[in-house]
């Protein structure tokens, strides 16, 4: 029996044997491991659930073949500078039994773990799905900037003595962050059908949506408001704007007379698809990326879309609809014109439909599997 160990940082919430996802990953995430090796364990951060958790909202990650195991936070200063030896050697048992390691970063458990991969001639691949470079640019303390080279130069040695690794983009992150390996193109997005392509019509609402996490600094909610605060003064129409996502620190009452905001949570498949369906733009003004599901997803259903220039969120839509992060105006500027101008509209979706049929399922999972057993034949 050939057993892998996936590595993240990601946190579970753990409630007795079971682990949980209060994010993306589910029991499903892990049909491509289970394809190749016979048995998965989660090696990654945990909480233990709280009075405030409500199951039924959290995906279960655990059944006959996927098991968890606890590891504490190494992003934390103590446990990454004062007692790494003590957590390299805890890691150390708990790796020792496994044939190979899925590693997806950055992470700091998973760079802690190619340290130990590589003493132990364990082959592991990476899932190289973000810069963090640009994180720590996005938190713009003096905390990140000092942490920034320390990161950045783990996420480069333990992505180039790697196997192999599976990119999410096509340039960006394979220029910064090398294999010696072998290497596969693949995004985390499950995309099964196709959405029409937009004929643009004159409106007095335009829906406009964007998914993420409200508590996160990277998704751009703060260039967002700025933004609003021009386009508010420049609109002959209303805007109705969706921030759909969990989360309650960028949650904001904005009081504008043509501009209404709407905060409906985290939606279920079906149901974002169809307020993607029946809204005329997606807008992802986020300062740090890799390649998200989320614009590709909005893509898919011929969706217009303005982004911002981090991570590989240039190498998807035309130039003219991306905007330099960080800059509000330049990001309602781009609003404006998309929503007033019938040949950028219209050309804006029938380039993101021709884009999104790189990302169907069908294809990402042969690329997928393919990566997978290049893996396991090296156990």
């Amino acid at each position: 029996m050939k057993k892998l160990a996936f590595i993240h940082d990601h946190e579970f919430v753990i409630n007795g044997k079971d682990a949980y996802s209060p994010g993306k990953l589910s029991t499903s995430s892990f049909d491509r491991y289970l394809s190749i090796f016979d048995h998965v364990t989660i090696v990654s951060r945990y909480r233990l659930k709280a009075n405030g958790d409500t199951l039924a909202t959290l995906n279960k990650v655990t059944d006959s073949r996927i098991d968890f195991q606890r590891f504490e936070n190494q992003s934390k200063f103590i446990n990454r500078f004062v007692l790494r030896s003590k957590y390299k050697k805890k890691l150390r048992e708990i790796l020792k039994h496994f044939d190979a390691l899925v590693i997806r970063v950055p992470s700091e458990i998973g760079f802690l773990a190619s340290e130990i991969a590589l003493e132990l001639k364990i082959p592991y691949v990476c899932e190289v799905v973000a810069c963090p470079s640009d994180a720590m640019d996005g938190f713009n303390s003096i905390k990140s900037r000092l942490y920034k080279k320390i990161i950045v130069q783990s996420m480069k040695k333990t992505v180039l003595f790697s196997s192999g690794a599976l990119y999410v983009t096509r340039y960006f992150l394979q220029e910064r962050y090398p294999t010696k390996g072998f290497t596969c193109i693949a995004s985390n997005v499950e995309i099964n059908e196709l959405g029409r392509c937009r004929e643009y019509s004159q409106k007095s609402v335009y829906r406009i949506v964007l998914t993420g996490n409200l508590d996160s600094f990277h998704k751009g909610y703060d260039i967002l408001f700025l933004a609003l605060e021009e386009l508010t003064k420049k609109l002959s129409f209303n805007i109705e704007l969706h921030l759909v996502g969990k989360g309650s620190i960028f949650k904001r009452a904005i009081n504008y007379t043509n501009i209404n905001i709407h905060y409906p949570g985290v939606l279920g498949r079906t149901d974002l698809f169809d307020l993607l369906d029946s809204s005329d733009l997606y807008i992802q003004p986020s300062n740090q990326e890799g390649l998200p599901r989320a614009t590709i997803e909005a893509m898919s259903r011929g969706l217009p879309c303005v982004v911002s220039d981090a991570g590989g969120l240039p190498e998807l839509v035309d130039p003219k609809f991306v905007h330099p992060k960080n800059s509000p105006n330049e990001l309602a500027n781009k609003i404006l014109n998309i929503l007033t101008s019938k040949g950028d509209f219209e050309l804006a979706s029938i380039n993101n439909i021709e884009v999104a049929k790189q990302f169907l399922t069908k294809d990402l999972r042969a690329r997928r599997l393919d990566f997978y057993q290049k893996l396991r034949d090296l156990c």
